[in-house]
Order: structure tokens, then sequence, then C-alpha cells
């Protein structure tokens, strides 16, 4: 269960021992039922995607949770606006710039050094209006490649993170 989205809804499960599952929703279609394997820390993400522009997913939301076997669980998931156009550049590190969305309060920054992860919470910002994060980090390598997602915050949860952006860290 979300709350309604005016355009595509994709519907992401994760798990460690089991495969993806990805479902798109009808526009305004506020739950949906599926089977799931059993299993602890299944991630369920839910994306509301603008067809009418570029902006591709701008709202999102995330619930992790075990599933015991053999049980109905109803999940609610809040959305939850996400950054969008996140662009990375070398700066004095890897800078990030992204458009802020409305209704947060804060962003988490996350990195990985592979793109399927792990990604790692590497930074908190607390400051709504931010469209930027400059990642400093001196454990930087130079020549490797870095991958970023973001996520949003408010006090409904976190929301589902961004797609994954890739920067070569070469200043």
């Amino acid at each position: 269960v979300w709350d309604s989205v005016r355009n595509e809804v994709l519907v992401v499960i994760e798990g460690s021992d089991m495969t993806t599952i990805e479902v798109s929703i009808p526009p305004l279609q506020t739950s949906y039922t599926i089977e799931v394997p059993s299993g602890s820390q299944r991630i369920f993400s839910v994306y509301g995607i603008n067809t009418d522009n570029s902006q591709g997913k701008n709202w999102g939301g995330k619930v992790i949770t075990d599933l015991p076997p053999g049980a109905d669980t109803t999940i609610n998931i809040y959305m939850i606006p996400l950054p969008t156009e996140i662009t990375p550049s070398l700066a004095a590190g890897i800078r990030l710039t992204w458009y802020a969305p409305s209704g947060i309060q804060g962003y988490y920054i996350y990195r990985a050094t592979n793109l399927n992860g792990p990604y790692i919470k590497i930074a908190t910002i607390t400051t709504p209006a931010t469209e930027q994060f400059d990642d400093l980090d001196p454990e930087l390598v130079m020549d490797s490649t870095y991958y970023y997602k973001i996520s949003c915050y408010n006090a409904n949860g976190e929301s589902a993170p961004s797609d994954p952006v890739i920067q070569l860290y070469n200043p």
C-alpha cells in the first residue's frame, strides 16, 4: 500500500537469497498483492515515475522487513520526493549536484565501488534546500570508479534511493 502517484509506479522487491522482482503498476493504483519468498531483510521499494518529462523516478518509498513463512503481511510504504537530475563531477573530490524536491527534511548520500553495491551511507544532509554534496573522503583512490545513490527523508521515513550515478575519480 502506498500513496497515490499520478504516473506509473514501479515496485522492486529484493533480498540476498531471492531473485529480484520488478512490477509496473498503472497510475493511481495504491495497492498491489504479490507472493514474495519468505526470508529476512526483504527490501520493498516503490517508485513514482514521471512519464510527462525526463525527470524519471521522482517519488519513492522503501521498507525493509522480515517475512515469516506462510504469513500474509501488509506493508505500508510512504512516498517521499526524490532528488532529480543527479550529476556527478570532479571538484576537490567528487561533487554531486541535483534538483531539490519539496516536502523533505534532508538527504542521505550512499557510495559504493561496485554498481551492485554494497552502498554505504557516507553523509546525512539536514538542510532540505541543499543541491550539492562534495565527497572529500581522503580514502578516495585515484583512477577508481565510484557509484552514488541519494535518498531523501522526512517524518514518514526514508525514500527509496535514486538510480546510481557513476564518476571516475581523477581530479
